[in-house]
């Protein structure tokens, strides 16, 4: 009997301080692999804190924004003053070689009057025969310079800016129409062609200026530019 009671006192002390290492808790249910959320061990023993989250921003933390210091392609600029003259110069039937418009006229491509561009000095050539029968319109250029060498050219007048003005009647029959240079800082139209300067031009500053049918710049008064 009392070995029996003994047998019975072993077993029920197994039965209270029993041992299974393959519990999930372990030895003290507490979970190896940190499960509970706090500090656990990873496969090597070393601790690992399972609720400490991973930086975000290290990835790309070198990034930087993509639009900052893109300023863009750079300001072109205003048109260059070369090829402003060239579309001006085109655009009434010539070119431009040094900044200034040369319109080289037959009758045919200035048979009406000819417009010299604004802003820039203008040279028209009148070599053929009628040619520039509508005029010359040099009124907005900076200065102008017209030949009317062909016969017959340059039929209505010539009309001059405030600028410098040149004419050349050398053609027979040649501006016929007169020039008006009346408000030039210096005319010289020079009337050299048979029966050219029909019309006698207008020109600036006292009589001195005038010069028969034509105009003259040299006296110091007849050249204020």
């Amino acid at each position: 009997m009392g070995r029996t009671r003994r047998i019975g006192c072993v077993l029920a002390l197994l039965s209270a301080c029993s041992f299974n290492p393959s519990a999930p808790g372990g030895a003290d249910g507490q979970d190896p692999g940190g499960r509970d959320g706090g500090p656990g061990l990873d496969g090597a023993g070393a601790l690992v804190d399972a609720a400490l989250p991973a930086d975000a921003g290290t990835a790309d933390a070198g990034a930087g924004d993509a639009g900052a210091g893109d300023a863009g392609p750079p300001d072109a600029g205003p048109p260059d003053a070369g090829d402003a003259c060239e579309q001006a110069c085109a655009a009434a039937g010539g070119s431009c070689t040094g900044g200034t418009c040369i319109i080289m006229c037959t009758a045919a491509s200035c048979s009406g009057q000819v417009i010299c561009p604004p802003g820039f000095a203008c040279d028209v050539q009148c070599a053929e025969t009628s040619s520039c029968a509508g005029g010359v319109d040099c009124s907005a250029a900076t200065q102008c310079s017209v030949t009317c060498g062909g016969t017959d050219s340059c039929g209505d007048p010539i009309l001059c800016g405030d600028g410098r003005c040149a004419v050349e009647c050398t053609g027979g029959g040649s501006c016929e129409g007169g020039t008006s240079c009346d408000g030039s800082c210096a005319c010289d139209v020079t009337c050299s062609g048979p029966g050219s300067c029909a019309a006698e031009a207008d020109c600036p500053g006292t009589p001195a200026c005038d010069d028969g049918a034509g105009c003259r710049s040299d006296p110091g008064s007849c050249d204020s530019c």
